[in-house]
């Protein structure tokens, strides 16, 4: 699981990462309304703690679900590449970066 995270380690990579309700919305609004979302989120990912916040804030979690409905996103996680092309579901650190070569490399 803390594989998934390191993404964040990559260089020159700029990750968009939304909150969607595709199992549920208390978690994805838990995480929002925590006072440090981040934080929430990490704890959440790489110790499975979810946050205790009651998820009662103003959150874009539905706007966030009609994004990826109007993209053909079904799943998390979803990567979408700078040539439009997509990945769905887990993939090693190695996988992705196989890719980003690929992408860079294509005219």
């Amino acid at each position: 699981l803390a594989e998934a995270v390191r993404v964040i380690d990559l260089d020159n990579v700029t990750l968009h990462m939304f909150l969607v309700p595709f199992q549920g919305d208390a978690l994805p609004r838990q995480i929002w309304c925590a006072p440090d979302r981040a934080l929430a989120w990490r704890h959440w990912m790489l110790e499975g703690k979810a946050p205790t916040e009651s998820g009662d804030c103003a959150h874009p979690i539905d706007r966030n679900l009609a994004l990826a409905r109007q993209f053909g996103v079904d799943g998390t996680p979803t990567l979408i590449w700078a040539d439009g092309s997509r990945t769905s579901g887990y993939v090693d650190r190695a996988a992705i970066e196989s890719q980003l070569a690929r992408v860079e490399t294509t005219p």
